[in-house]
């Protein structure tokens, strides 16, 4: 039993997606205080889940209070939701809920988490080349009507 303090971080389960292909995996990082045992406890609405094929994973120790433990975890092959209950020393201190959902819809939640590389200027570009265009019509007639003189 590690002597670290309790409740844990809020950061004590993490998932990699919360929305999952049936039969697909997910990676579990349970963080805590170092020394600590480390569990994933997975229940299901439907199939049963597994983790390396049981229900309860076997117990890792957390190594120090920035590196936690990770699990893999594969999701049943029919829809429907399951819960990752995060374990430090047989106490559970977090949960998450992953929805299994057609590979459709688990790629489109993959593409949306993706980040943006820049902003959008399409806008502002299509302003640009219009005030551009408006300046060099003003420069020609201006220029026109000092020949005209």
């Amino acid at each position: 039993m590690a002597s670290g303090s309790y409740p844990p971080s809020e950061d004590a389960l993490t998932v990699t997606s919360q929305q999952v292909a049936p039969g697909g995996t997910v990676q579990v990082s349970v963080g805590g205080p170092a020394g600590s045992e480390a569990q994933v406890q997975v229940t299901s609405s439907g199939e049963d889940a597994s983790i390396a094929g049981t229900v309860t994973s076997a117990v890792k120790v957390i190594e120090a209070d920035t590196t936690p433990a990770q699990f893999t975890v594969t999701v049943p092959t029919a829809s429907g939701t399951i819960g990752v209950t995060a374990l430090l020393d047989g106490i559970a201190v977090d949960t998450a809920t992953i929805t299994v959902v057609t590979e459709a819809a688990a790629q489109q939640a993959e593409d949306d988490a993706l980040s943006l590389t820049g902003p959008e200027v399409a806008g502002i570009a299509v302003a640009a080349v219009a005030l551009l265009g408006g300046g060099a019509a003003i420069a020609i007639v201006a220029r026109r009507r000092r020949e005209d003189d």
